[in-house]
Order: C-alpha cells, then structure tokens, then sequence
C-alpha cells in the first residue's frame, strides 16, 4: 500500500519539483511541493550541535542576541568514554534543539570502523 501512494506521488511530481527537492533552495534548506502537500526540508550542519540560524541565501548569521545553541562533545569523543547513558542524553539535548528550532535533518560525518568517511551520514531526527 505505502509503495503505491509512493509511486503515484513520484509520477505526479514534475522534472523541476524533483530537481528542488534535491537541490538547495537555499542555505540548509529544500524546496516544497505545496500542490502535493509535500513540506521542505529544513537541515542543520552538525553533529557538535544545532547551528545559528543563517539568513537564507548568505554564510551570514541572522544575529539575533537570545540566538543561542548547546555545543556538544565530537561523536568520537562521546563514543570513546563506552558511557551509553552520555551517548542518549548528547542525542536527546541535539534531538530537542533541532526540533525547537524547526529542523528535519542533522548533517553530519559518518565514519567506518576503520575511520573512513561515508556518505551515509546524514542524522535523521
């Protein structure tokens, strides 16, 4: 049943609102399809912790004064202390922030076990 609502949303999205739902409408940021009811995805660089707000399409802090964000420890350095209870609490305090401040995604590394990079690391909140 999923699979088809899927499939039918899929063919009634045009080349260009798939390309915006891909591609930057702007900084951390996609497009929308309101006809389909489908929201944009808003996103913060991370994993250390939920970023300032920037204005739209500028590497440019909105400054508000009360703007204010928890900066955790690394995710190796959390994953080095073998500690779980730490390791929730960190995911609970990025989990909240993010959503107070209206965020769907986490961007973030993913690493290996053996240190390397992947792609696969995105954090979904």
């Amino acid at each position: 049943m999923q699979e088809t609502y899927i499939e039918q949303i899929l063919n009634e999205l045009t080349l260009e609102e798939k390309i915006g739902m891909i591609h930057g409408a702007g900084l951390f940021r996609t497009e929308g399809v309101e006809r389909l009811s489908i929201p944009p995805l808003y996103m913060s660089d991370g994993p250390m912790g939920v970023r300032a707000e920037f204005a739209d399409n500028e590497w440019r802090n909105v400054g508000t004064t009360e703007d204010y964000v928890t900066y955790l420890p690394c995710n190796s350095a959390i994953a080095s202390t073998w500690n779980r209870a730490l390791a929730k609490k960190a995911g609970e305090v990025l989990g909240e922030e993010a959503r107070g401040r209206g965020k769907d995604v986490i961007l973030a590394r993913a690493s290996t076990s053996s240190g390397v990079r992947s792609v696969a690391g995105i954090l979904n909140i």
